[in-house]
């Protein structure tokens, strides 16, 4: 996303407009405790195949970026499958 900015106090940026979307969505996850941290990496490995990149955000939470280049339906729909086994809880943040 590219965003015009102007600063009004020293080092607080200001968002003024938005110039351009960048088409990047989010998905953001929390893995449930007992899921064993190699189910997580593979979980994480398959996203990333498909140019999904993963950001640890806090313990066990993850946001996952999904450019416009991949397909945001299968990203979700995978992460999806992985919640209904118990291993992980996908939510959204609000806006």
């Amino acid at each position: 996303m590219s965003v015009s900015l102007v600063t009004i106090m020293v080092g607080t940026p200001i968002i003024r407009e938005l110039v351009k979307s960048s088409g990047n969505r989010t998905l953001r996850v929390i893995f449930i405790d007992e899921t064993p941290e190699d189910v997580c990496v593979d979980i994480m490995w398959e996203l990333n195949k498909n140019k999904v990149v993963s950001e640890k955000t806090a313990d066990r939470r993850f946001m996952f970026n999904v450019p416009p280049t991949s397909d945001y339906t299968w990203a979700q729909s995978f992460l999806k499958s992985k919640e209904e086994e118990g291993l992980l809880w996908l939510y959204e943040q609000p806006s």
